[in-house]
């Protein structure tokens, strides 16, 4: 019997499927993307989207706790905040229509700065996906030299045929030329472009709308633990 999933205060969190009403609301809020719009509406939002979301990161961690070691899944921790940084934007619009969650090894410089889980739902779509998308330059630098160590340990990895039935091929952005210090007649000179390493996979908006869903994500999320594995013990 699995443990029952609870929040930070002891409270029974049980996913029962995001409601129809969660994506209206998000459909709503893309064409209201204003303060006044919303405020009066916050409480709307956290019971159609961050109360189920909080729910699938608790149902997530009683599957996946003792299958992916060192993952922490934190329902206080884990939600993005709906706020969206506009600082540097041409887009001024506050708010995010999506709902998102992201999980991982622990670090004090925040969670996204480790390879981890993460899903997101919208209206049309749920993605869910898993591994390291932007690594700093530092890190980069010890991925490179991991993979140059052994190339073959990961080219196992990620052509694993657990990680190939449930996500495909690694995603992401790599370089077009030989990255500094590299050759270019490097044996493994196309894994050592890539600058991104996770994969992902998109699903219809009613999947998420059914109670099973952390059973679907968490059968995926198995399959890229290895990927995760290697990528901490890469960056560390």
């Amino acid at each position: 019997m699995r443990a029952l999933p609870f929040d930070e205060h002891g409270n029974l969190l049980r996913f029962e499927g995001y409601s129809p009403k969660a994506f209206d609301f998000l459909r709503k809020l893309k064409r209201n993307n204003r303060r006044d719009w919303f405020q009066p509406r916050k409480t709307e939002y956290e019971s159609l989207l961050v109360v189920p979301t909080k729910a699938m990161v608790a149902e997530l961690g009683a599957r996946l706790s003792n299958k992916t070691p060192g993952v922490k899944y934190d329902t206080r921790r884990a939600v993005f905040r709906i706020y969206r940084d506009v600082r540097f934007s041409n887009d001024k619009s506050p708010y995010k229509t999506y709902t998102a969650a992201h999980v991982s090894f622990p670090s004090k410089e925040g969670a996204s700065s480790r390879p981890g889980y993460y899903f997101h739902v919208e209206p049309g779509e749920a993605f869910i996906g898993g591994g390291l998308w932007m690594p700093s330059p530092e890190q980069l630098k010890r991925i490179r030299r991991r993979i140059d160590e052994n190339p073959q340990e990961f080219k196992k990895i990620i052509s694993a045929p657990a990680l190939k039935k449930h996500f495909g091929a690694l995603r992401g952005k790599h370089l077009s030329r030989a990255p500094k210090g590299w050759p270019p007649d490097h044996p493994s000179i196309e894994l050592l472009k890539l600058k991104q390493f996770f994969v992902g996979k998109e699903f219809p908006e009613s999947a998420a709308t059914r109670k099973d869903f952390p059973d679907v994500v968490a059968r995926h999320f198995k399959a890229v633990f290895p990927l995760l594995q290697w990528l901490d013990q890469a960056v560390r």
